[in-house]
């Protein structure tokens, strides 16, 4: 899986990957109020509803979000072609990520398969 970064005029730093010549995933750096957040769906999901399949709070440290961001992909790597998103939370509980402890342990865990 290549990421390539697409022009975008809000969020900046936008990714799109194809998993196969029929599906397309994006992975994005979308800012709010209090800093960011890494959403990732499918994009005909996207664009069609406007769905993620995960959107976390990564807080205001750009390190952070970097941080998850490869934990993120590196899963996307390893899971199975017809479900990238098997087993990723679609976010953390407690807010930023980095302060839920059940959610780093769930990533920790599927980086070690």
């Amino acid at each position: 899986m290549q990421l390539i970064q697409e022009s975008d005029n809000y969020t900046k730093e936008r990714y799109i990957a194809f998993i196969d010549e029929n599906t397309q995933i994006e992975i994005c750096k979308y800012p709010v109020l209090f800093g960011y957040r890494l959403r990732a769906g499918y994009t005909e999901t996207i664009n069609s509803l406007g769905f993620y399949e995960i959107d976390i709070c990564c807080g205001q440290s750009k390190e952070m979000f970097d941080i998850l961001f490869n934990k993120i992909v590196s899963i996307i790597k390893n899971n199975p072609k017809d479900d990238v998103f098997k087993g990723i939370p679609v976010f953390s509980k407690i807010k930023p990520y980095y302060n839920d402890q059940d959610f780093l342990t769930k990533i920790e865990n599927l980086l070690e398969k």
